[in-house]
């Protein structure tokens, strides 16, 4: 990751400030830290909507269509999004068992691989802005905090689609 856009991403958060309200600071703070990921993603040659992609299909096969709304992204986008996985090997189009009509899309062992470097290069541009927390025990707590987010996350969805 060129370290001029890893410093001008950063800059922008010195905006932010201890003295706002905790609901403005967990807002901003969650924005700027989706751009480290997008940072790092960048560095591997991944857009965000790419790797969600990628995290989506690791979880099976899925058509176009529910993929698109999986993802809140319009069918057209979607169509995008896949054909540019497509020409780099990450994902494979198929038709469906039992109805030619439907289109299957999964991950290729290649798409697994870039996958699982997407999440090291993402941990890694976390765990280094974490690094700069100085409490060893407050460092502690925001990786465990990402891991409490993640699973209400995870009971939203569950909620929104039982």
């Amino acid at each position: 990751m060129e370290a001029t856009a890893l410093a001008h991403a950063l800059l922008e958060f010195r905006s932010s400030s201890p003295q706002d309200s905790r609901s403005t600071q967990m807002a901003r703070c969650t924005v700027f830290l989706a751009k480290q990921a997008d940072l790092a993603l960048g560095g591997i040659g991944l857009s965000d909507a790419q790797y969600r992609m990628l995290c989506l299909l690791s979880r099976g096969t899925f058509s176009s269509s529910v993929a698109a709304s999986i993802l809140s992204v319009s069918p057209p986008s979607v169509t995008s999004l896949i054909e540019g996985l497509l020409e780099r090997g990450l994902v494979t189009r198929s038709s469906g068992a039992g109805d030619r009509r439907r289109v299957e899309l999964s991950l290729t062992s290649a798409g697994r691989c870039m996958l699982s470097a997407a999440d090291d290069a993402v941990a890694a541009r976390l765990m280094a802005v974490a690094e700069m927390v100085e409490d060893q025990d407050r460092r502690e707590a925001s990786f465990d905090a990402l891991v409490w987010w993640a699973e209400g996350l995870r009971r939203t969805a569950a909620n929104l689609c039982p």
